[in-house]
Formats: structure tokens, C-alpha cells, sequence
């Protein structure tokens, strides 16, 4: 038997392992490009072998319009390339709002991005995947209109370095969503430790959290109190949360919640060297995984201490726990590794992590 005489869903199988191997939007044009056979096959199943249109840099929107079926669309811009015929591109693809189903602008400007956003004020009702990612330093402000103020069916959402005051009215409404990372947050957009965690309550498919903020003087109100409540919202479906900023915040935000399939913690304290770490430790003893870590490693380099807490060595289980402390001179990062608050049991060690089985320091060439 040759490929030429296989049955429609024989073929069918061999598409979807293909296309979905490569992992590339557009893939399927190769296939459709084949023979007529194939290209019927193709089409015939579209939600099945996830055919999508790429608007990306050189690609003519409307150009794609006359040639393919009516599916959905991806677009990818990047600002390394600042022209207005890439941008009127983008805003050809953002006008079909309706058929929109991923996002990625990375390092556009301002200009470009207030001419991007002001298309996107409207629902964009199968919207999967948002990343929205500035250079400029003075972003734009989004309004509380943005994607209409609802998005449904919302699965990952990057925001760098761009205002959004209104930015959590609209991730109450995506409870589809599993990967959030806010980053380079403006001091401008602060949000309180109240409202992100009345937010992820709502959001029980989550997964990856990351929160970091540009500047540490984003702290939480009264972080001379902070005590556990008496009920603690559970984030039922997270496995990595990563944070930047103050420790006071930290502190407030896992003292407010528990995440029992949690494995992986990063955190970077950005706001100077004595600590007051008494919430963060109670959170990890909550989580059962991270009873097991016994082996650290230590490391100086480049202004910050960084130690990683994993598991015996050949263990399959991936949990790791890293907290990174920035300093600008390593007898400060020494000072900061001798705290009580940062490496006794009354702070990061957890019942078996006491007593590490192994730890490995490395200093490496300071500037």
C-alpha cells in the first residue's frame, strides 16, 4: 500500500501527528500544498488539526484573506522592525476581532501600542493567548474598556510594563485562565493584596503565577500586622508561583492563601536586607512537596544570592524552592544568607529540611 491509496482517516491520524509535532501554526500549509487529495483531507478538519493563519512580519493580511478558508487567526508582531506598513498589518488582523484567537506583540512602542490598543476595545470572543509587551518606558495606559472588559475564554495573559488600572475586572471574568505573568508592574498600577487575592479566587484553572513588580515600594497597607486569616482562599490548581518585589508583600499574599500542588517557588526581594520573613515558611509547610527538600545550593554572582532547595539527587519529582536576594556587595550578601529569618527552622526549613543531606556553595567573580 502507498500513501496514494491510504483511507481519508489514515491520512487524517498522520496530519494531526504531524502538525501537532512540529508545534508551528502554519505547518499545514505544506500539506495542503501536496495535492488536491490532501488538501480537501486538510480542510475537512480544521478544528481537529488546529488550523490556524499567522499575521507576522512580511505576511500580508489581506493577501491571506483571499487565499484561505475563514479560520482563526494568530498574530505575531515584533517592534524590532518599526515600519507602518508591519503595523497597519496588525491592525488589518485586529479588525477581524472575531476570528483573533492568539496575541503576541513583543517590544512595540508606545505610538504603535496606542494604535493597537485602540482596535482592541471591543470583545475578541475566541481570544486564547494575550502577551502584551512595551519598550517604551512611558507605555500607555489601558482603559477599562480593553477587549470590551470581558475575555471569556482567556488562557494565558503576559502584561510587561504597561499600565492597566482596570486590569483585574477583566481576569474576574477569565476563568479559563492557567498562565498569568504580570511583569515589570508600575508603581502606577499597584495592586492591592485584598483585590489579587478576591481575583484568584476566581480563577481555579491556574496554574503559573508570576508577579513582579518594577519598584519596591509597592507595599501592601499595614505590613506591621500582617497575620493569617482566619480563612485562606485556596488556589486549587497552581504548581509554580514567582515573585519580584518587597518582602512585606509576599508575606501578606501567602499568608492569604494555600496552594496544595504547588512546585516550584521563585522569589526575588528587591527592597534591602533585613527581612521579616515569618508568613512565607507557614505557606511552605502547608504544601506537602516541599516537606522533601533536603539539598541546597548556594549561589553568589552578579549581585544576588540565590539558594534552591530540590530534592534527593535522581528523585523524578521536579519541586524546587528558590529565593533570590538582590545586594550590591557579597559581605552584604553574606550578612543576608546569616539572617535568622532566612536559614533557620523558624523560617525556610520545613520539618525534613532541617537538616540538609547536601549543600553546595558557589561564589563566582563579582563586579
Amino acid at each position: 500500500m502507498t500513501i496514494g491509496t491510504l483511507p481519508d482517516d489514515i491520512l487524517l491520524d498522520i496530519f494531526d501527528f504531524y502538525v501537532h509535532k512540529a508545534n508551528r501554526a502554519d505547518m499545514w500549509h505544506t500539506l495542503v500544498h501536496v495535492c488536491r487529495t490532501w488538501r480537501n483531507v486538510v480542510f475537512a478538519s480544521p478544528r481537529r488539526l488546529g488550523l490556524q493563519l499567522l499575521c507576522a512580519f512580511g505576511r500580508s493580511v489581506k493577501e491571506m484573506l483571499d487565499i484561505w478558508p475563514e479560520l482563526p487567526i494568530i498574530i505575531s508582531d515584533h517592534g524590532r522592525n518599526p515600519t507602518k506598513e508591519r503595523a497597519d498589518n496588525v491592525i488589518s488582523a485586529l479588525e477581524l476581532n472575531d476570528r483573533v484567537s492568539r496575541i503576541f506583540l513583543w517590544d512595540v512602542s508606545r505610538s504603535e501600542l496606542e494604535r493597537f490598543v485602540a482596535k482592541m476595545q471591543v470583545p475578541f470572543p475566541v481570544l486564547r493567548d494575550l502577551t502584551l509587551w512595551s519598550s517604551d518606558e512611558m507605555a500607555p495606559v489601558i482603559s477599562d474598556s480593553f477587549l470590551g472588559g470581558s475575555a471569556p475564554h482567556l488562557r494565558s495573559f503576559w502584561l510587561d510594563g504597561i499600565p492597566f488600572p482596570a486590569l483585574l475586572n477583566l481576569l474576574s471574568s477569565a476563568t479559563c485562565l492557567v498562565y498569568l505573568n504580570l511583569e515589570n508592574i508600575p508603581h502606577s498600577s499597584y495592586i492591592s493584596i485584598e483585590a489579587i487575592v478576591t481575583c484568584l479566587s476566581t480563577l481555579a484553572k491556574l496554574e503559573d503565577l508570576l508577579l513582579k513588580f518594577q519598584s519596591p515600594r509597592s507595599l501592601p497597607s499595614g505590613t506591621s500586622q500582617i497575620r493569617s486569616p482566619l480563612t485562606r482562599t485556596i488556589l486549587p490548581a497552581l504548581t509554580r508561583l514567582g515573585f519580584k518585589g518587597a518582602t512585606e508583600y509576599l508575606e501578606d499574599l501567602v499568608a492569604r492563601i494555600d496552594a496544595p500542588l504547588l512546585e516550584e517557588i521563585e522569589m526575588k526581594f528587591s527592597n534591602g536586607l533585613v527581612f521579616d520573613i515569618l508568613q512565607l515558611p507557614k505557606f511552605i509547610c502547608r504544601t506537602e512537596k516541599f516537606k522533601e527538600l533536603n539539598q541546597a545550593d548556594v549561589v553568589f554572582d552578579e549581585g544576588v544570592i540565590s539558594i534552591k532547595l530540590y530534592p534527593q539527587t535522581g528523585t523524578v519529582d521536579p519541586t524546587t524552592l528558590t529565593l533570590k536576594i538582590s545586594c550590591s556587595e557579597l559581605d552584604w550578601q553574606l550578612l543576608s544568607l546569616v539572617q535568622p529569618e532566612v536559614c533557620t527552622d523558624s523560617a525556610l526549613s520545613t520539618p525534613s529540611t532541617s537538616t540538609f543531606s547536601r549543600i553546595n556553595i558557589r561564589i563566582y567573580k563579582m563586579t
